[in-house]
């Protein structure tokens, strides 16, 4: 089985990468890291220098002593925005996180973007063959399971190494842009990230896998997942109904919700990070098995 599913991941990567639509994303995708990473550092470079030069011209202290006064004055503000973007308390965010300038960027960017770099990229691995009933025809003595699960390991392959690509591409902006010891001290934080990046992506291909298999052509397997995913985060929302409101007994579904388990990812210790991560594997895993039990009922 398992020399099956690498020989179905090989030519759906193979095939992948030769779409322009897989290109497209992987371009933009990357593009828009090495951008939004170039401008991030100029723009946090700017304020800082701008703040030093007040600094100066106002109290006569020498550019060192201006520099430690404008980190120190920053700091508490950081934290703060920090600790509202990511939802938890600054006493339990992972310490790389408060300490390194581009981690909370990259970790809040893919959090936000990467769902949809999936939806665009993975959203016809089987919709174009069961439209054109071509499945049946494979040259490989393979179970729908298998092909299933092949092609959505070719997925998850080509956005591990496009969040790995980014990750460096980071990693090289903070080393020039920042203190010297910004490179070596956020290694192992890009590393943590990159980790838990892996079963956040799973969750979203499992959605693009159930949508491909459900859909009778492309265009309605995108639609299908969009919507998808757009109503497991409606679901999130249902923790702020009320006590009286008719639809309170529907709160407890709020933890369907992929966006109920983000805020493990930013909080420190190893429990909260591996408890989101194993429930963002249980909702992708979730859609898989019925995405191959629909597959296995479909007449090809």
């Amino acid at each position: 089985m398992l020399r099956t599913l690498i020989e179905i991941a090989r030519h759906e990567l193979v095939v992948a990468l030769r779409t322009r639509r897989a290109l497209m994303g992987a371009a933009l995708y990357l593009g828009a890291a090495s951008i939004g990473g170039l401008a991030y550092a100029r723009i946090v470079r700017r304020i800082e220098q701008t703040a030093i030069d007040v600094i100066q011209s106002q109290s006569g202290m020498d550019s060192a002593q201006a520099a430690e006064a404008v980190r120190l004055n920053a700091e508490s503000g950081y934290q703060d925005v920090l600790a509202w973007f990511a939802g938890v308390p600054i006493d339990e965010l992972a310490p790389s996180l408060v300490g390194s300038p581009v981690l909370p960027m990259f970790l809040w960017c893919s959090l936000s973007f990467l769902p949809f770099l999936i939806l665009l990229t993975s959203f016809d691995q089987l919709a174009s063959d069961l439209q054109a009933r071509s499945l049946c025809y494979s040259t490989l003595r393979a179970r729908r399971s298998e092909i299933l699960l092949g092609k959505a390991l070719a997925h998850t392959a080509i956005f591990v190494v496009l969040t790995a690509a980014s990750s460096v591409v980071l990693l090289l902006i903070a080393g020039s842009a920042f203190a010297s010891g910004s490179f070596s001290e956020a290694v192992p934080g890009m590393l943590r990230i990159w980790l838990l990046l892996i079963p956040f992506g799973i969750t979203y291909l499992g959605i693009t896998s159930f949508s491909s298999v459900i859909a009778r052509q492309p265009f309605s397997a995108l639609l299908l997942a969009i919507g998808i995913a757009a109503l497991l985060r409606m679901l999130s929302w249902l923790g702020g109904l009320p006590e009286g409101h008719p639809l309170a007994l529907l709160r407890p579904l709020e933890w369907m919700s992929p966006a109920m388990h983000q805020s493990g990812f930013w909080r420190a210790g190893i429990a909260a990070p591996a408890g989101s991560a194993l429930a963002y594997a249980v909702i992708g895993g979730a859609f898989l098995l019925a995405a191959a039990a629909q597959l296995e009922r479909r007449d090809l």
